[in-house]
């Protein structure tokens, strides 16, 4: 079997020594370096085998330091190549060596980073990728080697910032690459990159404002320009993010002082204090510059956007508020002029855009809590949803707002704007909504009592568009009802909750043409939307006022008829509302939990010695008598009772080795007769019969010793006497009376 050593060198020979088939044998090299684990396997027998065996000439140390050897002289033949095939593989080839085996290539890392710097200054679009992120990483991994960090930082680390810097600008390929590279180099590097933060803040703002890039690239160079301000600030200071963010308003002045150069603006011409952004220079005419002049607004925002939702430090946002205040102001002014010139109604197309900036940066600022002033908010609501009768993409962002506007300011919102949104809302929230357009539009005439609108047929109701308008109009229907239903809200809300159950009523019978969209979690849009409507019905049933009892019984039939629908989410939903439904119809009170002692939970109630944990119960013969019932006096057997009673009390009572069982703990403490023995065993009955006659002294049973709890035993004498002792009673009230008149 061929060694660690031999099986290297049997790859170069066979797959790298023919220039023409490298991109061929490539994939097959990598994937057998990496799988058999060739270059680290020959690194370890180098540092086991030491100075000792690498000097012996057969050694394995020997064999694997000629190996790496032949494997470095051939990736620097690559890198000294003209053609730019070469230079690729063997930015592939330093990419393996370095992620398997860094140490054994520190004498090699110098003559890497030269070539691949030279080679990436000339290289093509398509491969200036790979060799910018090879040699960041061959500068990220030395910083385990401090000496050759040190080396390599001081010469190349600042000649690649700038080279990348140069041919991101200017590639035409997707950016996030390079953007993960160039954030990783700030992050990693702060001191070698802050010579070239111009040169990276022009870059990340260019990306920016790319029309072409995604979201996602936007928000990689929004956090690349962040994390170099973080960088550049002073030693000792704080808020260098707020810092940016004043830079970015005051740039968003001057973008709008040019966009809004065609409206009577009258801008502010303080003198700032804070120095604008580097933005790059519009040229050209009106009708060029506005399209650059939308994006880099929307860019700034995005920015603006990202530094308040990263930022934990509070600040004062005076400006940003200023700036959607007069976007909103210039927006309404155009809207309700009469210009008929070019550059106006060009700009009457992109305030939409600009409003949905402005949207945004309001929404993000009311998640962080920095706006309170909840009329202004009320105000930008209203307009928002004013002028976005036509412009989906401004509807949806209007709901966003509003949304975010209830949670800040609960009641006091609603009460300022609930009529508004009632009437929007009901407008956008039915599942066959008509698209409706202006008769000023269609040509036909319209009278000035009745403003005439026309159903436009050819629209499309059940577009991803269509649908999104309706489930943001249900979200802040959800929200209207958990903050709309106070008191201090003073509004009426049945006319929503009643169009919520129609539309719920007409989505379980709705046919609608089969789609292939997929709604986030859920199979269909129809399935979001009904989810959408019942959650809609159980705000309005968990946060009603009392005002809309009638909801209640035709919310149990919609929660039970869609509770075996074939999703899971509206299932468990269907099933908190008829919990729900329930516990409002049957309210119950929280359960009393008592701790007992095994023993007390087999006691029976006519224990003596049972305790409870309360106070022992009082004797009812200790009580008072009631008023109804007369006042016997003692009589002389009574009298002798309770004196044989008292020497009874005197005498110790004998200890018992265990308690007897409950059901004979009540004879227990009536013994057999100490004076004459009974005829028969006693029973309960017997314990019944009264002893009040003074013929009978001989035949009384002694009394044992009373203790508390016994009233149960004491009522049951007391019930004997009423019961047979009825015709003795007045006898013995006349005995006693006669005694005391003596």
């Amino acid at each position: 079997m061929d060694s660690t050593a031999q099986q290297l060198e049997l790859l170069l020979s066979s797959y790298l020594c023919d220039d023409h088939t490298l991109l061929d044998t490539l994939p097959w090299v990598l994937r057998t370096v990496s799988t058999h684990d060739l270059l680290q396997r020959l690194a370890r027998i180098i540092e086991d085998g030491g100075d000792e065996g690498a000097a012996l000439k057969d050694s394995p140390a020997r064999r694997a330091i000629s190996a790496l050897h032949k494997w470095t002289v051939r990736i620097n033949s690559l890198l000294s190549a003209k053609s730019a095939e070469a230079h690729w593989v063997a930015c592939c080839l330093i990419r393996a060596s370095a992620d398997r085996a860094y140490g054994a290539f520190q004498k090699d890392m110098r003559s890497w980073c030269n070539g691949l710097l030279a080679a990436s200054k000339t290289i093509p679009d398509a491969y200036v990728g790979d060799i910018l992120a090879t040699t960041s990483t061959l500068l990220l991994k030395s910083k385990s080697f401090p000496s050759l960090q040190r080396d390599l930082n001081q010469m190349y680390l600042a000649k690649h910032v700038a080279v990348m810097c140069d041919r991101v600008g200017k590639v035409d390929a997707p950016l996030e690459p390079f953007l993960t590279t160039l954030r990783s180099m700030i992050v990693h590097f702060p001191n070698g990159v802050r010579s070239q933060s111009e040169k990276i803040e022009i870059l990340c703002l260019q990306t920016a404002m790319r029309p072409i890039e995604d979201t996602k690239t936007v928000q990689l160079a929004i956090s690349c320009l962040l994390d170099l301000s973080r960088v550049n600030k002073e030693k000792g200071t704080t808020g260098s993010e707020w810092k940016l963010l004043d830079r970015i308003c005051a740039s968003l002045d001057d973008v709008l002082d040019v966009a809004f150069s065609c409206v009577e603006d009258a801008p502010s011409r303080e003198d700032r204090k804070v120095t604008a952004l580097n933005l790059p220079a519009v040229e050209g005419d009106y009708q060029t510059k506005l399209p650059i002049l939308a994006s880099q607004i929307k860019a700034l925002c995005a920015c603006a956007c990202k530094i308040v939702s990263e930022t934990k430090a509070g600040i004062s946002v005076t400006k940003i508020v200023e700036l959607v205040r007069r976007i909103y102001a210039i927006t309404t002014r155009v809207q309700m002029s009469d210009a008929h010139d070019s550059d106006a109604r060009l700009l009457r197309l992109v305030l939409p855009t600009l409003c949905l900036d402005a949207n945004s940066v309001l929404r993000e600022l009311l998640s962080r809590g920095l706006v309170h002033d909840f009329r202004f908010v009320s105000t930008i609501c209203g307009k928002s949803l004013d002028m976005s009768r036509h412009h989906r993409s401004l509807r949806v962002s209007s709901y966003h707002l509003v949304s975010s506007a209830i949670q800040a300011f609960d009641c006091e919102f609603v009460k300022l704007s609930l009529d508004t949104l009632s009437k929007e809302i009901l407008g956008d929230m039915s599942l066959h909504a008509i698209v409706r357009r202006d008769a000023a539009s269609s040509g036909q005439p319209a009278t000035k009592k009745r403003k005439l609108e026309v159903a436009d047929a050819t629209a499309d109701a059940h577009t991803p568009e269509s649908w999104e308008l309706k489930l943001e109009a249900l979200y802040a229907l959800e929200h209207l009802f958990l903050f709309g239903q106070s008191q201090a809200v003073e509004g009426d809300l049945t006319p929503l909750v009643q169009s919520v159950l129609s539309s719920l009523l007409a989505a379980t019978t709705a046919t609608l043409p089969a789609s292939t969209i997929h709604w986030k979690s859920f199979e269909t849009p129809l399935h979001a939307y009904q989810h959408a409507l019942l959650k809609c019905l159980f705000s309005a049933v968990e946060c009603g006022s009392g005002r809309n009892g009638d909801v209640i019984p035709i919310a149990i039939r919609l929660f039970a008829a869609f509770l075996y629908h074939p999703d899971m989410k509206i299932q468990d939903l269907c099933k908190k509302g008829l919990i729900l439904t329930d516990l409002i119809i049957h309210p119950r009170l929280p359960r009393f939990e008592y701790s007992r002692v095994d023993e007390e939970k087999h006691s029976s109630p006519l224990d003596p010695s049972a305790t409870t944990t309360s106070e022992t119960a009082k004797d009812p013969m200790e009580e008072e008598p009631a008023l109804s019932e007369p006042v016997v006096a003692p009589s002389t057997a009574t009298k002798r009772t309770l004196a044989l009673v008292e020497e009874t009390d005197a005498t110790p009572e004998p200890t018992q080795a265990a308690p007897p069982p409950a059901h004979r703990r009540i004879l227990s403490d009536f013994p057999a007769p100490k004076m004459t023995p009974m005829p028969k065993a006693p029973v309960l009955s017997d314990l019944d019969a009264p002893a009040v006659a003074e013929e009978e002294e001989e035949d009384v049973i002694p009394v044992n010793t009373r203790r508390e709890g016994t009233g149960a035993v004491d009522a049951m004498e007391t019930d004997g006497d009423d019961d047979e002792g009825n015709d003795d009673l007045p006898d013995i009230v006349d005995d006693e009376d006669d005694s005391e008149s003596e």
